[in-house]
C-alpha cells in the first residue's frame, strides 16, 4: 500500500506531546488522533475556502469527531492539527517515550517490525465484538473484506483500516483515440495492443505523446499476484486467499518455490514487456506532470494522483483498474486479480499512549474506531475528501473513481477472485530484501541487468533474509 510522507516540525509534535493525557472542556479526558491517510490526509484544512493553495477544503473527519464527543461524558477526541503520515522516525521516537498521538495512523506494513515492543494494543478481541453503530448485531471484522484483513506474524490484528485504496491506470483518452485505441483494456492483450498502437502512432507522426510511463510498483504487486495465482490454494494454510509471509517462507522451506522459478521468470518477462514502452529518459522523466499536460498517454497511479490528473485534463481523463492477466500474453493467466482497489487502506493504531491514560481510554478509542468505520460515517468522512474508496464501495460518490468500484464490486464479489497483493514473493519478507528488489528493478528497466542478474541478486540474500525471519518470530517450519 502507498504512504504520504510528511515534513512536519518535530518540535510541533513535541509540544502536542507534552498535553497527552491531559483533560479538555467539561473535565474529559482527551485522546488525541492523528488524522492523516493513505491516499489523502484527514486532518482539517486550515480555511474551507477553495482556492488554488487550498484544492481540497475538508473538516469531515474533525466534524465526526465531534458529533461522537456529544455522546460522551468522559472522553474526548481531538484531532490533531498536523499529521505524521507515517514518518517512522517520528513515531518510533514517539512510541517508544510513550508520547504519540492515542489514535495512530501509519501503513500497516511496519507490523512485524514492532510486534513485541508493546507499543499497540491488539485489536483481535475487540474486531470479534458487535459494532454498536452498526445496525443487525453485526460484528465489527464483518464490515470487512475478509479477504483483506491480514494478521500480524504472531496472528494478531493490530490495526483498522478506514477506507480502501484506488489503484489503476490513467489514460489520456484524446491521445488514445488519436491513435485508433477506442476501448480502455480490460486484458493485458489489449494493454499491449494499446501500447503499439501509441508507439506506432508517436513514430508516424500522429501522435507527439509519449505511450507510458509507470508512477510505483503498484503494477508488479498486480503481475506478481496474477503469475502465482495457481499457487495460492497450495500455499494458503489459513484459507484467508492470499499467501502471508510465513507461508511463503514454509512452501519455500519445503522445497515448493525458489526465486528462480518458471513463474518469477514469467514475471520479470511482463515487467520488461510494460518497460519496453517507456520513454527513453524515464528515470529522468516528470510523469506526473507530463501526463496532467497532455505529454505522456497513459499511466498509473492511486486515487489522489488520478483527482489531481482530472485538474489538468478534465474529460479527457478515463481511469480502469490493471487489466487482467489472460492466457493471450501468459501461460500463466486466467486468474482473476481485483481490479480498482489494491485493498484496505489508512491503517489506524490504538496506542501505548491510550494505554497509559487507562484501560477505559483503550475502549473509548475502540468505540470511536467503530464510529467511523460505521458505512453512514465512514462514506462521509472518505467520500468528502475524494481520494479513496469508502469499506463499503457501493458508498462511493466521487463520480471519477466511478469505475473503479464496480469493477472492485464485480471482481470481490466472487470467492475465486485473489486481492491485489495476494502473493508478493517481492515485498513479504522485510524493507531490507524488498529495497534490493527495488533498486534490482531499477537496473533492470535501464536495460542495465538482465533478468538472470535480477534472480541471482535476490537469491543471494534470500537465506539470510529467511532465517532473520524465523529467527526474530520464532518461526517453525
Amino acid at each position: 500500500m502507498s504512504k504520504l510522507k510528511g515534513f512536519l516540525l518535530i518540535g510541533v509534535w513535541a509540544t502536542a506531546a507534552l498535553s497527552f493525557g491531559g483533560c479538555g472542556d467539561g473535565g474529559k479526558v482527551k485522546l488525541y488522533f492523528d488524522g492523516g491517510g493513505g491516499s489523502g490526509n484527514y486532518n482539517s484544512t486550515i480555511s474551507m475556502a477553495q482556492s488554488a493553495a487550498n484544492p481540497y477544503p475538508y473538516n469531515t473527519l474533525e466534524q465526526l469527531a465531534k458529533e461522537w464527543n456529544r455522546t460522551q461524558d468522559k472522553f474526548e477526541v481531538v484531532v490533531n492539527s498536523g499529521s505524521l503520515n507515517g514518518r517512522r522516525d517520528a513515531i518510533t521516537s514517539m512510541l517508544s517515550a510513550g508520547t504519540a498521538p492515542d489514535m495512530l495512523y501509519q501503513v500497516g506494513g511496519v507490523v512485524n517490525d514492532d510486534i513485541g515492543k508493546g507499543w499497540y494494543i491488539p485489536l483481535t478481541d475487540y474486531l470479534a465484538r458487535v459494532n454498536p453503530y452498526v445496525g443487525g448485531g453485526q460484528k465489527w471484522s464483518e464490515l470487512y473484506n475478509g479477504k483483506e484483513l491480514s494478521p500480524a506474524a504472531d496472528g494478531n490484528y493490530y490495526y483498522i483500516c478506514l477506507d480502501k485504496v484506488l489503484v489503476g491506470y490513467l489514460y489520456n483518452t484524446e491521445i488514445l483515440n488519436a491513435a485508433g485505441v477506442t476501448k480502455i483494456p480490460e486484458t493485458y492483450s489489449e494493454f499491449f495492443a494499446c501500447m503499439d498502437a501509441l508507439k506506432a502512432a508517436k513514430a508516424n507522426g500522429t501522435i507527439a505523446a509519449e505511450a507510458f510511463a509507470h508512477q510505483g510498483f503498484w503494477g508488479e504487486i498486480q503481475l506478481n499476484t496474477s503469475v502465482y495465482g495457481g499457487k495460492v490454494g497450495e500455499w494458503d494454510l489459513d484459507g484467508n486467499s492470499a499467501v502471508s509471509s510465513y507461508e511463503l517462507i514454509k512452501a519455500y522451506k519445503e522445497g515448493k518455490w525458489r526465486i528462480d522459478s518458471p513463474e518469477f521468470r514469467e514475471y520479470l518477462r511482463l515487467c520488461a514487456k510494460r518497460a519496453s514502452y517507456y520513454p527513453d529518459n524515464y528515470l529522468a522523466y516528470d510523469t506526473a506532470l507530463n501526463f496532467s499536460r497532455g505529454k505522456l498517454a497513459v499511466t498509473d497511479g492511486l486515487g489522489n494522483h488520478m483527482r489531481i490528473a482530472e485538474k489538468g485534463l478534465g474529460s479527457k481523463l478515463a481511469v480502469g483498474g490493471y487489466p487482467k492477466l489472460d492466457a493471450g500474453v501468459s501461460p500463466y493467466g486466467g486468474h482473476t486479480v481485483a481490479r480498482g482497489s489494491a485493498g484496505l487502506s489508512t491503517a489506524y493504531w490504538v496506542t501505548n499512549s491510550a494505554s497509559g491514560k487507562g484501560n477505559d481510554a483503550v475502549e473509548a478509542c475502540v468505540d470511536f474506531l467503530m464510529f467511523l468505520s460505521a458505512p453512514r460515517n465512514n462514506s462521509r468522512m472518505v467520500n468528502d475528501l475524494g481520494f479513496a474508496l469508502p469499506i463499503e464501495v457501493s458508498g462511493n460518490t466521487t463520480e471519477l473513481f466511478a469505475p473503479l468500484a464496480e469493477q472492485y464490486g464485480e471482481d470481490s464479489s466472487s470467492d475465486e477472485t485473489l486481492m491485489w497483493s495476494a502473493v508478493n514473493v517481492w515485498g513479504s519478507f522485510g524493507q531490507e530484501f524488498s529495497d534490493t528488489y527495488e533498486r534490482s528493478m531499477g537496473e533492470f528497466y535501464q536495460g542495465k541487468r538482465d533478468a538472470s542478474w535480477i534472480v541471482s541478486t535476490l537469491e543471494s540474500v534470500f537465506p539470510d533474509t529467511v532465517d532473520k525471519l524465523a529467527a526474530r518470530y520464532n518461526w517453525t517450519f
